[in-house]
C-alpha cells in the first residue's frame, strides 16, 4: 500500500511541475539615448533582459505607472522634475556599465491590462542632463490575456 501512495505523489508533483508558467524573456538595447525593444508584451511572469549598446553608462528602470496614469504624463513629470511618487505605483532598475559583459535581468510577474515605463535616468556626462531627457523613455502596454 506504501508503494501506491509513493507512486501518486512522484505522478502529482511531474503533473504540477509541468503546469507552472512559463517565464517570457524580452530584451531591450539603451543606445545613447533611446531604447529598442517592444511596445507591448503579454502579461504574466516576464524576464527583462537589458542590453547597452551605447556609448556611455545606461540602465534600464522599469516602474508600474498608477491606474490612470499615462506614459505620456509620466514623462512630463520626469521632465518637470516633479514628485513622481503620484505616478509610480512600483519600479526595478538593471543598471549596465559602458563595456560590461554581464548577464542582469530582471523578473516580474507583468499586471495585465497595466501600463509600465522604461527609461534611463542617469547623468549624461558634463552636462549632467539626465538621459530621461534625452529621450531615454518609453513606455510599455501589458496586454490582457
Amino acid at each position: 500500500m506504501r508503494e501506491s501512495i509513493g507512486f501518486g505523489v512522484l505522478l502529482l508533483c511531474v503533473v504540477g511541475c509541468n503546469s507552472m508558467p512559463r517565464i517570457r524573456q524580452v530584451t531591450y538595447t539603451g543606445s545613447d539615448f533611446a531604447f529598442q525593444g517592444p511596445d507591448t508584451v503579454a502579461a504574466g511572469p516576464t524576464r527583462f533582459r537589458f542590453k547597452n549598446a551605447g556609448s556611455v553608462n545606461h540602465e534600464l528602470a522599469l516602474a508600474l505607472l498608477r491606474p490612470g496614469v499615462t506614459g505620456a504624463q509620466a514623462l512630463a513629470a520626469e521632465l518637470s522634475g516633479a514628485d513622481v511618487d503620484s505616478v509610480y505605483e512600483a519600479d526595478g532598475l538593471l543598471y549596465l556599465p559602458l563595456g560590461e559583459q554581464v548577464d542582469m535581468s530582471l523578473a516580474i510577474d507583468l499586471q495585465p491590462g497595466r501600463n509600465y515605463v522604461l527609461m534611463c535616468t542617469l547623468d549624461a556626462g558634463n552636462r549632467k542632463t539626465p538621459h530621461v531627457q534625452l529621450g531615454m523613455f518609453k513606455s510599455l502596454t501589458v496586454l490582457t490575456r
